[in-house]
């Protein structure tokens, strides 16, 4: 089995684990084998997408509200609270590497699962490899920790996951991508960071395009306000020794006002719903009743499928994935008419049709499952 083939079922076995032992981790429902090769899984609805996608859309849906400080200081808070597992699990610490606003998805409760574990390690053989050597020179500038400007085969550690919480913490209460606010001036953002004038530059960020704006300026809010540019200089700061554990960053949220955070998620709740009556009355008048149905089905399927393609033999899985998601939505459906069993036979109904042959699947104990054909001890690391 190829490497490629290796890393997505470890990171399918890692998110299988992690969601079974926290709710902050995205779960894995079930798994698409072919002829012995991984090709895919089904993961749970996450409705809004990415928080990156999220923040973005929220941004437009009111003129009078484009800030929600409260709730993305929630949301944090909730990332915080898995990476403090991460690193202190007693069946062994582990890294993720590759945090960022992408990775991180919005429940329709508005809650967050963490995703993607496809560079996860254990801190005890996070080793640099060749395939890790690559990966940091494929990384943007600010996704690339600062001790590994000078040095790409440094060993990861447990200060990397914090600098990257750091920036995440930046773009979500800034709404800014700093990959694009850096543009071509790499090397200038380069030695700001080594020189420890990016903390006070993304502090003057947060100020513009979160708290100089937001509209109802009070007591609470300046606290936050200071919290979350301390929470961005114990996790951001360019020499890694000094960044601190996910424990005291949880402590330095708690200390907000959790009933704004909680009122505020309510808020934009109310928002989206009267967002998405408005949307659907337009669209109504528009199409017949029964296209209007058809389209009400390919929207609550669209995120509800993730089908990741593993070798040439299966490329064409990703399109299938499209095809399928346009044609069910397990949600879309009283769950007393539908079984999760009806759910997968349906998927595995229009992935047989499209490649004209058998697909094996394999529900929520798949990561589990041994067999002649698929044996898991070949590929998968003991977490």
């Amino acid at each position: 089995m190829n490497w490629v083939n290796k890393r997505l079922m470890r990171e399918v076995q890692a998110m299988h684990k992690l969601s079974q032992e926290r709710d902050e981790f995205v779960k894995v429902l079930c798994l698409f084998i072919k002829e012995g090769i991984f090709c895919g899984y089904v993961m749970e609805h996450c409705k809004h997408g990415s928080l990156r996608q999220f923040i973005n859309r929220i941004e437009n849906i009111s003129e009078e509200y484009k800030v929600f400080p409260f709730l993305t200081a929630k949301w944090m808070l909730q990332v915080a609270d898995g990476f403090h597992y991460l690193q202190t699990r007693e069946s062994g610490s582990l890294l993720h590497l590759d945090l960022a606003l992408d990775n991180i998805l919005v429940t329709e409760a508005l809650d967050i699962k963490i995703a993607d574990f496809g560079l996860a390690k254990n801190i005890a053989d996070s080793i640099a490899t060749q395939q890790s050597l690559e990966l940091e020179q494929r990384r943007t500038i600010e996704r690339r920790v600062p001790e590994k400007y000078d040095d790409l085969l440094r060993q990861p550690d447990a200060y990397s996951d914090r600098y990257l919480y750091g920036i995440c913490v930046v773009e979500a209460f800034s709404r800014q991508s700093i990959q694009q606010l850096v543009g071509k001036e790499v090397d200038k953002y380069t030695a700001m960071v080594k020189e420890g004038r990016h903390l006070k530059s993304f502090e003057d960020l947060l100020d513009k395009k979160c708290f100089d704006v937001a509209t109802d300026k009070d007591e609470e809010l300046e606290q936050l306000q200071s919290t979350v540019k301390q929470v961005v200089r114990l996790t951001a700061h360019q020499e890694p020794e000094k960044r601190a554990d996910f424990d005291t960053i949880c402590d330095c949220w708690r200390d907000c006002d959790n009933l704004r955070m909680e009122a505020e998620r309510m808020f934009v709740q109310d928002l989206l719903h009267a967002d998405s009556a408005e949307v659907e009355h337009s669209s109504m008048q528009q199409m017949s009743a029964s296209d209007a149905s058809d389209n009400r089905v390919e929207a609550g399927g669209a995120n509800a499928l993730e089908v990741v393609s593993s070798s040439s033999r299966v490329g064409a899985i990703s399109t299938a994935a499209s095809a399928v998601a346009k044609k069910i939505a397990f949600d879309s459906m009283p769950s007393a008419q539908r079984s999760h069993e009806d759910f997968f036979n349906e998927i595995n109904i229009h992935l047989t049709n499209y490649f004209d042959d058998d697909f094996n699947y394999y529900p929520r104990n798949a990561c589990d499952y041994e067999a002649d054909e698929y044996d898991p001890r070949e590929t998968l690391h003991d977490y």
